[in-house]
Order: structure tokens, then C-alpha cells, then sequence
């Protein structure tokens, strides 16, 4: 949570659902400019984890989700093409209340972008199976 606050104080990504055009602008031009292109068709957040090894990604979708295939597509090939990527320890739901106002929770669901990742990647280098 520290490391992702903007100059005003807030947890950016905590602040997708309605951005603040004052207090925070990146997020609250990029929702914009997604909307208005209206062709983006894959959004990735990085993040740094300070608990987890490896590389890996949180996704939204379900087993009843027709999407079910194309959104685990992207974590697939990134784990057939880098080592230290961890398909098993990717996430497909959304999470609990506090993550919906995520960026990869609201370019989905509200802005419509099939394949929005956060894609995580431990501060402390690859993951314990294959560093």
C-alpha cells in the first residue's frame, strides 16, 4: 500500500472507480483516454510485491465467464516465455471488496478491456522453483 500513493496522499490504485480530475490526474486522463479510444484491448498495471516471489497476474474472470480461455491466454504465453512467470500462482477473481475500485477491476467490467492485468513481480528477484 506505500508504495503506490500519489503526491496527495491516496492509494492510486484504490482510486479507479471515480478518479479525481484534482487529486488524481494520471488515472483520472488514462480512464479517459481508454474510453475514448475505445480500442484498447489489453491493459496491463505493474506492480512490485513485497511478499511473493516471482512473476505472476491477477485477471478478472470466471469459470462461467465466456472469456474463460482469452483471459488466461496473456499469463500462458508469458509463462511458456520467462522463466521466473507463475501461471499456478496467477488469480482469476476479482477479490474482496477493497480491490473493485482496482485498475484492472474497473478497465474490465466498466470500460470493457477483455485482457486487464495486474501484473506482479517480487521485489526480491524470480521465484523459488526456478531462480
Amino acid at each position: 500500500g506505500n508504495y503506490r500513493c500519489g503526491l496527495a496522499g491516496m492509494d492510486l490504485n484504490r482510486q479507479w472507480r471515480q478518479p479525481s480530475q484534482r487529486f488524481n490526474p494520471t488515472i483520472f486522463h488514462l480512464k479517459a483516454m481508454i474510453r475514448h479510444l475505445n480500442r484498447v484491448r489489453l491493459f496491463l498495471d505493474l506492480h512490485g510485491h513485497s511478499r511473493r516471489l516471482g512473476i505472476f497476474t491477477y485477471a478478472v474472470s470466471h469459470r462461467v465467464d465466456s472469456t474463460f480461455y482469452r483471459v488466461r491466454m496473456y499469463p500462458r504465453l508469458m509463462s511458456m516465455l520467462c522463466k521466473t512467470f507463475d501461471f499456478d500462482s496467477c488469480k482469476w477473481a476479482v477479490g474482496g471488496p477493497s480491490k473493485r475500485g482496482t485498475g484492472r477491476v474497473v478497465v474490465r467490467q466498466e470500460l470493457k478491456v477483455e485482457q486487464s492485468y495486474t501484473v506482479e513481480a517480487s521485489f526480491f528477484c524470480g521465484n523459488d522453483r526456478h531462480t
